[in-house]
């Protein structure tokens, strides 16, 4: 690591639409990459943070009220619509992600390894003081969806998981809260090392200092997260006979494990999508009809259209503009069950919204992608 002095890996205040992909951010003073200030829209994912200072990625942090577009966000949140997926974080002093006045974020898939050795939690919520500044809001994080993530601490790691922060500060007006309600949290696995898992929410009117049945309970959810050893190797790989496979909760906003291999059947937990020695994925898994994310997205401009069906049959994938009109026919007709990709080529369409719509038997699934030249 280098020195202590204020370096970001990525500093990002109020960019909307940042995309940090495929990227290994590492040895860095403070933290590894964060987006705030009113930063909207903005992705990380298939990245590895290593050895870092500060925290891992945070999802909104502390900026002066002077960088907010207070017409558009006028509650001064830090993040909006933030996405964090398929990252691996690891040996950060403080969170391995961290969520600051964070609106409507998506937590899925991350491996989270060895972080918060100083203080913080691997996940946790803090409080955005934006230099305490009597104009700014410093808003609680809200709706935050936080599912398939695998977090694991070792000896030398705290046994807190999950940190709720609260605070009471006469010069900004008594309370301040880091979270409003409860976050919207399952399919996770955490396994600590030599100890058990410990789950805290500092919130007067709710707190909790607790294992992680406790958890479950105070929050009313996790119902389908678990406590156990993940079966790993080298740090995030899953192995054949680990509990995390199959156990994730499949999403339109994942498609893509860390490696960039296409999921498929039921997802695995973590950002490791489990493979068989042959590179093939497990041959057991369902299939399920299933029409993922276009990759890359936004993407100029070709991008790539992934789909599964479970049984052989007539189906068409379609593009449409954004008023509902067809741009152009990918494929109709009879194909044999199994995984399908097919390259979309807007080299002659203008930027903008298109949908690709696939139509199996009684069944039609739409995906959204972005065109920008």
């Amino acid at each position: 690591m280098r020195d202590n002095s204020n370096a970001e890996g990525i500093d990002n205040v109020n960019g909307d639409f940042m995309l940090v992909q495929d990227c290994y951010i590492h040895n860095i003073a403070t933290n590894g990459v964060y987006f705030k200030g009113g930063a909207t829209l903005c992705v990380v994912e298939r990245t590895k943070i290593d050895n870092c200072g500060g925290g891992g990625i945070m999802v909104g942090f502390y900026t002066s009220p002077e960088f907010f577009d207070t017409v558009a966000n006028p509650l001064y949140y830090e993040s909006i619509y933030g996405i964090v997926r398929n990252c691996v974080i690891m040996n950060t002093n403080y969170a391995g992600i961290g969520l600051y006045a964070a609106k409507n974020a998506k937590i899925y898939n991350n491996t989270i390894i060895y972080t918060a050795k100083s203080d913080h939690s691997p996940i946790y919520f803090g409080l955005t003081f934006q230099d305490w500044d009597p104009i700014a809001k410093r808003p609680a994080s809200i709706n935050p969806i936080i599912k398939n993530n695998l977090v694991i601490q070792d000896v030398n790691t705290p046994s807190t998981f999950v940190y709720i922060r609260y605070a009471y500060v006469d010069q900004l007006g008594g309370h301040l809260y880091s979270l409003t309600g409860m976050p919207i949290m399952n399919n996770n696995c955490y396994y600590k090392i030599s100890g058990s898992a410990n789950f805290q929410n500092r919130r007067p009117n709710s707190l909790f200092d607790g294992n992680f049945s406790g958890w479950r309970n105070h929050i009313v959810n996790e119902n389908n997260s678990m406590e156990t050893n993940p079966l790993i190797l080298n740090y995030f790989y899953l192995t054949s006979t680990s509990p995390c496979i199959d156990k994730a909760e499949n999403t339109i906003y994942v498609s893509y494990d860390f490696n960039r291999h296409l999921r498929q059947g039921f997802y695995d937990i973590g950002a490791n999508e489990y493979i068989q020695a042959t590179n093939v994925y497990d041959n057991q898994k369902k299939l399920r009809y299933e029409l993922y994310n276009n990759y890359p997205n936004p993407f100029n401009p070709t991008t790539t259209i992934s789909y599964t069906i479970p049984t052989s049959g007539n189906l068409s994938v379609k593009v449409y503009n954004s008023l509902g009109q067809e741009v152009t026919t990918l494929f109709e007709g009879y194909q044999e069950a199994g995984m399908k990709q097919l390259t979309f080529n807007a080299n002659n369409l203008n930027s903008g919204v298109y949908y690709c719509i696939v139509n199996f038997g009684n069944t039609t699934k739409a995906t959204k992608m972005l065109l920008m030249k």
